[in-house]
């Protein structure tokens, strides 16, 4: 029996090279759907991780007994605290159940990373790496007990199990394969690179024909390929998603992930990386999203201030600063220009309504801060529509004149809003001790000056600047999913 489950595990984990590779391509073109592919991409993840976890949980080299046995537990006392709050519908008990296992699930392949990084990595970046896990399991707990003592468990409970779950033990998993398997892993991402281009050629195919007049009408609408705005010539690039915000945060990661993936195939070059970034900040410009447009900048600053030398950072901060402004200045549309010109002149007013996105914004937020100070320590549950309950129950009138309602427009007032401070400061610590495990290989590539490793040191720049955006980002808008 041993003999044929350790058969099993080795067949797994020596997938053909081409499968692997597809699975990548395959994972970004379908969150590229947008909500068309939401539901089953996250079902499809809950079973993988839940298949994953049962294969590798019977195998004691991985695990002890203690850990299982302590993970089974955690999950049976999840679900046992949401049946005992509805026992009489059937639905409810299944969704516990699940929620359960999808505890247990997490918690094991949680010690399956921990286990993995343990011994690895040099000055300190090893114990970053551990923390960083340490700390996003602790901020899982959190939101897992919230769900118990949230105004709407149900919705709480149903959007935990379908989503936090999910992304959770996908990070967990991940990080193990990457720890265990990193010629897999990286043609998993050399897969995910692939499709990030293949779906940003496309989009701005979609943009040039728009331009030349060569798109059905039907296809510009709010939720079309194009949105159009109140004058003609006030469009924005949505496909294949179905808002313009979304197709920003494709854009924003993309001027990352592009010169990434071709620098993973090509020796270090600056036109390279120059040119293949200008793919996703085109995106970026043609979605006018200006959290995208901040995260671009934010982000390649801190990819050339991890990329060069002490000594010429300050320079290059600098000209890339002014070289974003110029480009605002110089190529964007009056239109643009005026978007941004926007965040400068709003006055937020709860009674009317500013009719701008960013002065909605603004009112949402200062409502979610309102609602932070109510319950600061244990939040309300995770999940948008909490939110929007909760809004719509204590502000009516609030939610009736103002658009966007729907989640807080701010990342971390979206944790603590969910989480409380406590879940919010595990998620904070999580974000630090990841940025600074990158730092710490960065640091340790910049000592060791050798030209080899250039390449490698391009790549981690672009990681680190990809995660600096995305924060930039999460100051307008939710990132997590």
């Amino acid at each position: 029996m041993a003999k044929r489950r350790e058969g099993l595990l080795n067949s797994l984990l020596s997938l053909h090279p081409a499968i692997i590779w597809v699975c990548g391509f395959l994972s970004v073109v379908l969150v590229s759907t947008d909500r068309v592919s939401e539901r089953p991409l996250l079902a499809v993840g809950g079973f993988a991780i839940i298949f994953s976890t049962a294969i590798l949980g019977t195998y004691r080299t991985f695990f002890t007994r203690r850990t299982v046995l302590a993970a089974a537990v955690c999950g049976l006392f999840f679900s046992g605290a949401h049946t005992w709050q509805n026992t009489a519908e059937l639905k409810h008990l299944a969704l516990s159940l699940l929620g359960g296992a999808g505890v247990a699930s997490v918690l094991v392949l949680a010690a399956l990373a921990y286990r993995e990084t343990v011994g690895r990595g040099a000055h300190g970046t090893g114990r970053w790496i551990r923390l960083s896990l340490g700390t996003l399991l602790a901020y899982f707990l959190w939101e897992a007990v919230g769900t118990v003592w949230s105004e709407n468990p149900g919705i709480a409970l149903k959007l935990f199990t379908r989503e936090l779950c999910v992304y959770v033990g996908v990070f967990f998993f991940a990080t193990w394969s990457a720890c265990s398997q990193p010629s897999l892993a990286r043609l998993f991402a050399k897969g995910a690179g692939a499709a990030v281009t293949v779906v940003c050629v496309l989009m701005l195919i979609v943009a040039s024909l728009h331009v030349i007049g060569a798109l059905p009408s039907s296809l510009l609408n709010e939720e079309g390929w194009i949105r159009i705005g109140p004058a003609p010539a006030e469009w924005r690039l949505q496909f294949p998603f179905q808002h313009h915000n979304r197709a920003g945060f494709f854009g924003m990661c993309a001027a990352f992930l592009i010169p990434a993936f071709v620098l993973s195939y090509t020796q270090f070059s600056w036109r390279t990386a120059t040119g293949s970034a200008l793919v996703g900040v085109i995106i970026s410009l043609l979605s006018l999203t200006r959290g995208a447009q901040l995260g671009v900048l934010v982000g390649g600053i801190s990819t050339l201030a991890a990329l060069t030398g002490v000594r010429t950072r300050i320079t290059l901060i600098w000209a890339t600063a002014v070289a974003f402004i110029f480009v605002a200045v110089v190529f964007l549309s009056p239109h643009q220009r005026g978007h941004w010109l926007e965040s400068i002149l709003v006055t937020p007013n709860r009674s009317v309504g500013t009719q701008t996105s960013l002065g909605n914004r603004l009112i949402i937020q200062s409502i979610t801060l309102e609602l932070i100070s109510k319950k600061p320590l244990q939040g309300y549950g995770y999940g948008s529509p909490i939110f929007e309950k909760v809004t719509s129950a204590q502000y009516p009138g609030v939610a009736a004149n103002i658009e966007g309602m729907s989640h807080p427009h701010n990342f971390w007032l979206e944790k603590v809003f969910a989480a409380g401070i406590p879940g919010a400061l595990c998620f904070l610590a999580f974000t630090f001790s990841r940025l600074a495990a990158l730092a710490s290989v960065i640091r340790t590539l910049h000592r060791q000056q050798m030209l080899p490793t250039l390449g490698l040191l391009a790549l981690l720049a672009l990681w680190f600047g990809l995660e600096i955006g995305i924060q930039a980002y999460g100051l307008t808008n939710t990132v997590l999913r």
